[in-house]
């Protein structure tokens, strides 16, 4: 796999961090990470990364689509789209931009590799598509220029058209290259002609009989003019070889005593590549002035160079054969391979990819399995003519892919056995569409230049057909003027039936300010009337749209300055009175490089910019939620420390019957650290991490359960009413959690009420109700008739909407210093979310309401009845205790070795592992955490169980739920327990398992 280095755009640092550890994982290198267009462009630009991994929603000027636009059009940066915004015309400005990808974030890891993997391979099919297509620019230019020349040059057709078949019926290219010579020289009445190659000074040559060559040295000449006329592809004439020794250097002389008096030079390409030239000596029937008659030798000196290039290719076709098997399924030709009853044993990648499968599941299938019926009778037929005369065919005609239609060159061969049956067909095919279109511009060249030879042979055609070629000529130009009237007649249908289709408002102006286009959305978006739209100009229209805005004068000001500027370009958000946000883009109209006017298009991007906000919230409360779990796990073993001494004090206090006073401290203790263990479950369940205890309850159940409590927590100032529905809510819930949530917002509420200047007559109202529907910004997508509500209202002093966004943070609290703790609606909102809920919250200047959507139970869970009888005492047994931490490890085996146990300390799993498989006759429980550094503790279990089938472990951990179910640890059956834990619970625990209970 290739390594990239990679630049990330993403304005969100935890989201962005994210990406950069993945892409890391890849193996590739991260240049960088910016949150802005403008950084990302110059970023870009400065060090060249081999892809760019964008955001859409960028904050500032530029976004993340207009960013990439320029990266990829003007740095040609192959760009992939990472963004959580499903807005359709949102979409279709970044599909716009023809991205090399485009994933939804969250990012999952191996959608994000293929995705570089395969924009990288695009990118390099690209690059390589663009050089090929410059070749054929080329090779097309060249034959447009030698169309021109042949056009022009009637007189010389004779002599062109008898090199021409030379080179096409003779295979020797050196007998060929010796013939054009001699016509060269008997048409241009020349001493002598050759052609000299560059590489290895070897010449082809001709010389009049009587006369020996002199074979001109056109590099020992000094003239700097010349010489940058034959390196640009010009020919080199010298009419007076007297003329060029007065302003050449002493290497020149060496001619001048020679009978040489003139001479052409003209330059021979192969590939682009200058690599031969025809020289020819004292040419006396052309002159430097008769510039068509040195064309035609341009022509003649191409025609050579494409000889030596067919000798070249043929040379590189036979060596490319060779390599067949290397390459056959990475080249780009299609093919695949054929039984003797039709049906397909294999292809290549090429041809997979044409029908959108994979190369393995060709097998088996048959052409009408993979084409239409026209389609595969013509490929059947022509496959049973093969089979039938086991001879290679070369065969040309239509392909279809993805709804294109090709023209292919197809070579099929039979496969015959040691018999000579023939067993498979195998199919090598490739798209000539571009080839089968220059070889007709070719043919047709030539079809002109063959009429051009025998009209002039015929003494040229008579005026009047000339005349007659005028009229067909003007009847074509007024035909096609008429195809063209019809062409715009359907282009402006076209253009109508677009502006009304689209969602967006558009408006487009002239230079004069006059409204030359408009459509429906753009009225219905400004309310503006037809009869308005109709009378004004366009500062009637901008008096109506600036009134609607927050800030009319700032908008003014941006259509001033486009009028300044007719060229410039415009994107901006404006904000409406009534709450509706617009995008309005302003791109200028240009007509023959100047520009006309300007096309103004408005967009509602309300509901996209609500969208944005809820998705962002959303993941920052992931962010803090992990951040709270981990932060947990850490305080967990603390926790178990501190409750392990505490027991330990408070055992030998009560033994030694100490100062009664110390004890009580201990209780104090024992009080502060249940406080932190509140906390930290606090914590576990904002962050949807705590371990719950799910059944099957009637939520009614639990409303009436706790009201008694709710009335004595809000006191008697505050009436407190419970409406509950006749229908029976059954919900697989934790209940402790739940009423947990009750608390905590009739808590909120009743200190909402106390904060209003009157306190008098506070209401408090907790309903229950089957769902009528969850807002859509809650979830898009949720099955409505699934879920029960529960709000839960009060008269109180409201939430300001400065406040309302961060209501559900974590340590967030309007009170004042000491009169909360800002968990309280975060753990709620953790509860909610970690039982596939939902929770929302309305408020005004007077009373809030906090809805909450929980879905209907599927399955009744029972719940397990655990006897705490049991007594603790140790009778003598052995632990093994696994533990990874130095101090929770010695505080829990003090404990243990004080209760009367014996422990073998492991902290490691290999060492748990090791240790067991030394002592497994007497050891009677294993104690072990379940993530450990060393080797995995699934591992561990399975390998002592398979050793020792009826082996009694517990496990312990302050890792999370979810982290405990990724080690694949924690299942039916399986003991656990959960830090910080009792002594005293542990050591029940201990007798428990140990005893079988």
């Amino acid at each position: 796999m290739n390594s990239y280095r990679i630049l990330i755009v993403e304005d969100e640092f935890i989201i962005a961090e994210n990406i950069r550890l993945i892409v890391r994982s890849f193996g590739h290198t991260t240049i960088g990470i910016v949150g802005s267009g403008a950084d990302a462009i110059k970023k870009a630009r400065n060090d060249s990364p081999d892809l760019v991994l964008m955001d859409i929603s960028l904050a500032g000027k530029l976004d993340g689509i207009q960013a990439a636009s320029v990266i990829s059009n003007k740095l040609f940066i192959p760009v992939i789209y990472l963004t959580s915004i499903l807005n359709i015309e949102f979409l279709n400005r970044a599909i716009a931009t023809n991205p090399y990808g485009y994933l939804l974030k969250p990012v999952v890891e191996r959608e994000l590799q293929a995705a570089i993997e395969i924009a990288m391979h695009k990118f390099h099919v690209d690059q390589q598509l663009l050089k090929d297509k410059s070749v054929l620019e080329k090779l097309n230019q060249k034959l447009v220029k030698r169309d021109n020349i042949i056009n022009r040059r009637l007189r010389f057709e004779r002599c062109l058209s008898k090199i021409s078949k030379n080179f096409v019926n003779v295979i020797n290219i050196e007998d060929s290259i010796k013939y054009a010579l001699k016509e060269i020289g008997l048409l241009c009445d020349a001493d002598g002609c050759y052609v000299e190659l560059l590489k290895d000074s070897s010449i082809y040559k001709w010389k009049k009989h009587g006369i020996a060559p002199i074979n001109i040295d056109i590099f020992k000449i000094k003239n700097q003019e010349f010489m940058e006329k034959f390196y640009n592809g010009e020919y080199i004439f010298i009419e007076n070889i007297d003329d060029l020794l007065k302003d050449s250097i002493l290497e020149i002389n060496i001619y001048k005593d020679t009978r040489l008096e003139a001479f052409i030079a003209i330059p021979i390409y192969k590939r682009g590549d200058l690599t031969c030239f025809l020289g020819i000596e004292n040419p006396k029937l052309i002159s430097n002035n008769n510039w068509e008659d040195i064309s035609i030798l341009g022509v003649i000196s191409e025609i050579i160079g494409n000889a030596l290039l067919r000798e070249d290719t043929v040379n590189e076709l036979k060596d490319s054969e060779n390599k067949y098997k290397t390459f056959v399924e990475n080249i780009p030709q299609r093919v695949f391979l054929k039984d003797k009853d039709f049906v397909y044993i294999s292809c290549n990648n090429s041809f997979a990819d044409d029908l959108d499968i994979l190369p393995d599941e060709i097998a088996g299938k048959t052409d009408f399995d993979l084409f239409s019926e026209k389609y595969a009778k013509r490929y059947r037929d022509t496959d049973k003519r093969i089979m039938t005369s086991g001879r290679i065919e070369n065969i040309e005609g239509p392909y279809t892919v993805k709804g294109n239609e090709l023209i292919v060159a197809a070579t099929k061969i039979p496969i015959k056995n040691e018999f000579n049956e023939v067993i498979s067909i195998l199919t090598i095919f490739s798209d000539i569409t571009e080839q089968k279109t220059a070889e007709l511009k070719i043919q047709t060249a030539f079809a002109e230049l063959d009429s051009i030879v025998k009209e002039k042979t015929a003494n040229l055609l008579s005026l009047n057909k000339q005349l007659q070629k005028e009229v067909v000529m003007r009847i074509e130009s007024e035909t096609a003027l008429i195809k063209s009237e019809a062409q715009l007649r359907y282009n402006n249908s076209v253009l109508s039936a677009t502006l009304e289709a689209t969602v967006n408002g558009i408006l487009v102006v002239n230079n004069q300010n006059e409204i030359v286009l408009y459509n429906k959305i753009f009225l219905q978006m400004w309310d503006i009337s037809d009869t308005l739209i109709k009378s004004s100009n366009r500062d009637d229209i901008i008096a109506v749209t600036a009134f609607q805005m927050k800030d009319p004068d700032n908008y003014i000001d941006k259509i001033r300055l486009f009028r300044a500027n007719p060229s410039s370009k415009g994107f901006h958000i404006e904000y409406l009175n009534d709450g509706r946000i617009f995008e309005i883009i302003s791109q200028p109209q240009y007509l023959e490089g100047q520009p006309i006017g300007r096309v103004i298009s408005y967009t509602d991007i309300t509901e996209k910019v609500n969208l944005e906000t809820q998705l962002r919230h959303s993941q920052k409360m992931e962010a803090i939620g992990t951040l709270a779990g981990g932060i947990a796990h850490d305080f967990n073993n603390m926790l178990t420390v501190f409750k392990a001494y505490a027991h330990m004090i408070n055992k030998k206090i009560r033994q030694d019957q100490s100062d009664q006073q110390i004890a009580d401290l201990i209780v104090m203790v024992n009080d502060t650290i249940q406080k932190a263990v509140e906390l930290t479950k606090g914590l576990l369940t904002y962050s949807r991490k705590q371990i719950t205890n799910y059944s099957s309850i009637n939520l009614n159940e639990i409303v009436i359960g706790i009201n008694y409590l709710l009335k004595h927590l809000i006191g008697e100032d505050i009436e407190i009413n419970s409406i509950l529905a006749k229908d029976e809510l059954i919900i697989s819930a934790d209940k402790n959690q739940i009423e947990q949530v009750i608390m905590n917002l009739v808590n909120n509420a009743r200190d909402a009420i106390f904060e209003r200047k009157n306190k008098q007559g506070g209401v408090i109202n907790i309903k229950t109700m089957i769902s009528k529907g969850i807002p859509k910004y809650l979830n898009e997508f949720a099955d409505d008739d699934n879920y029960i509500q529960l709000s839960i209202t009060d008269n109180g002093i409201g939430i300001t909407k400065e406040n309302i966004e961060k209501i559900f943070d974590p340590f967030y609290t309007s009170k004042e210093v000491g009169k909360g703790t800002g968990l309280g609606l975060s753990i709620a909102y953790g509860i909610i979310t970690q039982h596939n809920g939902y929770i929302d919250v309305k408020s005004d200047n007077i009373g809030t309401t906090f809805d909450i959507y929980l879905p209907k139970a599927q399955i009744n869970q029972n719940m397990n009845i655990i006897d705490d009888k049991l007594s603790i005492q140790s009778r003598g047994e052995t632990i093994l205790l696994g533990e990874d931490d130095f101090i929770v490890r010695k505080t829990t085996m003090e404990c243990l070795i004080d209760s009367g146990y014996k422990v073998i300390e492991a902290k490691n799993g290999g060492e748990v592992l090791n240790k067991f498989i030394l002592h497994k006759d007497e050891i009677d429980l294993v104690i072990t955490d379940v993530v450990m550094p060393g080797k995995n503790i699934k591992t561990v279990y399975d390998e002592m169980i398979e050793i020792s089938p009826k082996l009694k472990l517990l496990f312990i951990s302050g890792y999370t739920s979810d982290i405990i179910t990724q080690k694949g640890v924690i299942d039916n059956g399986i003991n656990f327990l959960s830090k910080p834990y009792n002594i005293d619970d542990l050591l029940m625990r201990v007798r428990e398992i140990i005893d079988g209970k």
